[in-house]
């Protein structure tokens, strides 16, 4: 389960299990997408401000600096540069910084409920 195909996080955090608890959206999340591989997902979020931002999810190693791995575990990192009034514009940036970290999402946004 090592070889990853996209450069969002370093392959030194490349899980070795599936996930062994169920994504679930964090705080503030208004839509999420997944990566076809479901390891990481990325959701369009709701600042206290009002704006919107974009995040990732991502299901991970950690290791030992031997690179032995010593756990898994959901990461979250925020993208910083994205602050916007528009929920539209949100999701394209989103998608397209997906793109360009080679992460291949679903075809469809889902919404919080």
């Amino acid at each position: 389960m090592r070889a990853m195909s996209h450069s969002l996080f370093d392959p030194f955090m490349a899980p070795e299990c599936a996930p062994d608890s169920p994504y679930t959206p964090t705080d503030r999340t208004t839509v999420w997408r997944a990566a076809i591989d479901g390891l990481i997902f990325v959701e369009v979020y709701r600042r206290a401000n009002r704006t919107f931002g974009f995040r990732y999810v991502a299901w991970v190693a950690w290791r030992d600096a031997g690179g032995e791995a010593v756990g898994h575990g959901w990461w979250r990192t925020e993208r910083e540069g994205l602050v916007t009034d528009e929920y539209e514009t949100a999701c394209k940036v989103a998608e397209a910084h997906a793109r360009s970290k080679g992460v291949d999402l679903e075809p469809a946004w889902r919404f919080v409920v």
